[in-house]
């Protein structure tokens, strides 16, 4: 594995970066090299099941250890051994009994445990489920933008429904409530302390961390597994 990301994920990036007439996506992940015999199958990611704010965060998060939440619809329901079945898999499944003939289903799930989904033919359609955003409208951009590294911005303009991995820099120690706000929020944090956090925020909610008095600033992890 190279910087943090499965060596078979190499022909699925070129496709993701390339797409022609689209909003600015997220800086490319380094390019890993060839696949090698024995490794994990990550064919699910061409799967037209999954968002495509679904497929870029499978081929950032891969390798991470970290348990996201997403929406999943199925055509029919899955039944008590499929359930089962998943969650021997690393997938927790909620909703969608019986009664629901909406069939839609809260999940919780690695990003790299997503083909046990996709490969599925009851499931329709995968996407990210991060909590709301606070509630009101957000500021004028001008408060918040300047403490955004200019990648971050980039990430924040493309409208991405998913999580996104930061390091957010604190210019005063943090109050004690102030993590308790994050995870609320859904952020994932993997490190924290009076100077720093390493986390995966939703992307919609990186200018409401930015707001915060105790940041100084939030920039793209580059210290990459």
């Amino acid at each position: 594995m190279r910087n943090g990301v499965l060596p078979g994920l190499a022909p699925f990036l070129l496709p993701l970066a390339t797409a022609a007439c689209e909003p600015p996506r997220p800086p490319a992940v380094p390019a890993p090299a060839a696949a090698t015999e024995g490794e994990e199958d990550v064919a699910f990611l061409r799967s037209e099941k999954l968002d495509e704010d679904v497929q870029e965060l499978v081929v950032r998060a891969f390798g991470a250890d970290v348990v996201f939440t997403f929406d999943v619809s199925a055509r029919a329901p899955l039944d008590a051994i499929t359930r089962a079945r998943f969650r021997e898999r690393g997938v927790s499944i909620e909703g969608g009994d019986e009664a629901d003939r909406s069939r839609l289903y809260r999940v919780e799930a690695k990003a790299s445990a997503l083909g046990v989904l996709t490969g599925d033919e009851r499931v329709r359609a995968v996407r990210c489920a991060p909590p709301p955003l606070p509630n009101g409208p957000l500021p004028d951009e001008d408060a918040w933008r300047k403490k955004l590294e200019r990648d971050v911005r980039t990430i924040v303009g493309a409208k991405s429904t998913c999580w996104f991995e930061v390091t957010i820099r604190f210019g005063k120690e943090p109050p004690a409530g102030e993590r308790a706000y994050f995870e609320e929020h859904g952020v994932v944090v993997l490190g924290w302390s009076a100077d720093d956090a390493i986390a995966w925020v939703p992307v919609g909610f990186l200018p409401w961390v930015a707001l915060r008095s105790s940041v100084a600033f939030v920039e793209v992890r580059r210290n990459f597994r």
